[in-house]
């Protein structure tokens, strides 16, 4: 790998004639080629420190012949490590397979069935106050004390080992059939029956049990417990073995993660091509226009079809995807959930807008003023309330098998 590097950068800088040091040129262009994989805040860093820009991809001509070049340098030959990254999503697949197991099973057998545990709430006093149901229904052996996670109150804790597929219960709550914009402790469940949905509000702890304590995983790392919804219920079953002391996670769904401003899509799964480089940093600006973030307007796109408006956030990654025939460009999503907080790492392009001669000297025409600034930002996009935003709905949905 290290010798791959060398023979590239030899060539480039063999090719970098009316570039200064670290660029090449690419027709009218002067590129820097960063194929070490990087986070993406990282990468405006790096270019920053080289005195440049991320590209500004503005023409047809201009993005053909910067994917020309990587092809002809066969950048997409060499291989990046992702196996961290395709472990999790088999896990995450595995855990939707076991899901759909388990919930086969309690449908036959309920919680009489051999092969899973059950645990039970805790018996209720004849004599309590109602607002201390939730509380009181806390199985022996976990408690409910403040969370890990500051500001996010009380969480739900084990004070023994918990081995893996272990059924924590049933979610408990006041039905109803609408959803309420006040209904953070409510998941969506599918009618059995007939068509619809319904809602288990456990917002009143007066109504529910001690698993409306368990707070929404921030990361892959906390996530342990997943919300299976089976035969009209909502049922917790643990993903991995839980050591005593831990606290407990469940992944409340994708409504809820838009309130909590939680994305949780895998690279994985989202990236579709063989190779994958990351050019620009997108944004919108407070007339709700795409632009780079030297503030240019986005006029010439290459989206893939299918992701041409799938932008989740008010920042992302303008990635130049390769599928071994064609380029397309792909927002880049915040996968922070599965990466960790340095984001994907991938490899980048600089450009070096300054105007240079055919002998590699600045233009005696150029200003400071006539370069793009990489350092600006734009005011927030307002996104409007998604449906269902802040309602709680299982990503493993089990059909009622007559």
């Amino acid at each position: 790998m290290q010798l791959l590097y060398l023979v590239i950068f030899v060539f480039i800088d063999l090719a970098s004639a009316g570039c200064r040091d670290g660029f090449v040129r690419v027709k009218d262009w002067c590129f820097s080629f960063n194929l070490r994989p990087t986070g993406l805040q990282e990468t405006t860093n790096q270019c920053e420190s080289q005195g440049a820009g991320l590209v500004t991809l503005d023409s047809a001509e201009k993005e053909r012949a910067l994917t020309q070049f990587i092809e002809d340098m066969r950048f997409f030959g060499i291989q990046q490590d992702r196996s961290d990254l395709q472990r999790s999503l088999q896990e995450l697949v595995n855990t939707d397979n076991d899901a759909a197991r388990f919930c086969e099973d309690f449908q036959k057998y309920g919680e009489k069935s051999k092969s899973y545990t059950f645990i039970k709430n805790a018996k209720i006093p004849l004599h309590f106050d109602p607002e201390e149901r939730a509380n009181l229904t806390t199985p022996e052996g976990f408690r409910i004390e403040l969370s890990t996670i500051p500001g996010a109150g009380f969480g739900g804790f084990t004070e023994r080992f918990v081995p893996k597929h272990t059924i924590l219960g049933s979610y408990e709550g006041l039905t109803h059939l609408h959803h309420r914009e006040d209904d953070l402790y409510s998941w969506q469940v599918e009618k059995v029956d007939s068509e619809g949905v319904y809602m288990i509000d456990a917002g009143s702890p007066a109504h529910s049990n001690w698993l409306r304590w368990l707070n929404c995983a921030g990361n892959v790392e906390q996530e342990n417990v997943v919300a299976v919804a089976c035969a009209g219920l909502i049922l917790y079953m643990t993903t991995r073995d839980i050591e005593p002391g831990s606290e407990m996670f469940v992944w409340y769904g994708d409504g809820y993660g838009d309130y909590l401003k939680i994305n949780r899509v895998h690279p994985e799964s989202d990236l579709q091509g063989i190779f994958n480089i990351r050019a620009s940093i997108l944004s919108f600006d407070e007339d709700d226009r795409t632009v780079y973030s030297d503030g240019t307007p986005v006029t010439f796109t290459n989206w893939v079809p299918e992701a041409a408006s799938d932008f989740v956030d008010n920042e992302f990654g303008l990635v130049l995807t390769y599928n071994g025939s064609n380029w397309k460009w792909f927002p880049e999503k915040d996968y922070r959930y599965f990466t960790g907080p340095e984001g994907l790492h991938l490899p980048y392009v600089c450009e070096d807008k300054t105007t240079y001669n055919e002998d590699g000297v600045i233009d005696p025409e150029y200003t400071e003023e006539d370069e793009d600034s990489v350092t600006e930002r734009f005011p927030e996009k307002v996104v409007p309330p998604l449906p269902g935003q802040g309602l709680l709905q299982p990503d493993v949905v089990c059909d009622h098998i007559v």
